[in-house]
């Protein structure tokens, strides 16, 4: 583990986002008694105590590992989907995508570019001639594998 991100010998950031999931549920798990059905928060309530605790422990460094595989992101959205539906006592046939919309919380792919875009904005008005040539595609590559730039279009 370095500055909070588990790196393993691939990359893959398969190991980190299990351990934020891992990290996740712990958390929710000490604050179920807050946010769960039998809560007496209000609904916005509940949204901020997301919003303000546990939403940061999975977005750490997003602009980095944000370019894994689909299903290591879906790993997150999964919990994600299951925390809104706790959160607003909704039913099984209420779909994740109505709950999504209706508290306006993007998906994970979605918070992905748009923190993306932000740090792609940040790096290239930065003072430091290498951090700004970061985003400048100048190696060909042979693998399909996504990197962190990819991700800010």
């Amino acid at each position: 583990m370095y500055l909070g991100l588990h790196l393993d010998e691939k990359l893959t950031w398969k190991t980190h986002i299990k351990a934020k999931r891992c990290q996740l549920e712990l958390k929710l798990k000490n604050m179920s008694w807050l946010i769960n059905t039998r809560s007496q928060l209000f609904l916005d309530s509940k949204l901020t105590v997301y919003k303000t605790i546990l939403r940061p422990i999975w977005t750490c460094g997003i602009e980095l590992w944000g370019c894994s595989k689909p299903s290591s992101t879906k790993i997150l959205q999964t919990f994600r989907s299951k925390m809104l539906r706790m959160i607003s006592s909704a039913p099984w046939s209420a779909s994740n995508q109505t709950l999504h919309n209706d508290f306006e919380i993007p998906y994970v792919t979605e918070v992905l570019r748009i923190n993306t875009n932000k740090y792609k904005i940040r790096s290239t008005a930065h003072s430091n001639q290498l951090i700004r040539t970061l985003f400048n595609p100048s190696v060909d590559r042979r693998l399909k594998r996504l990197w962190p730039e990819d991700l800010a279009q």
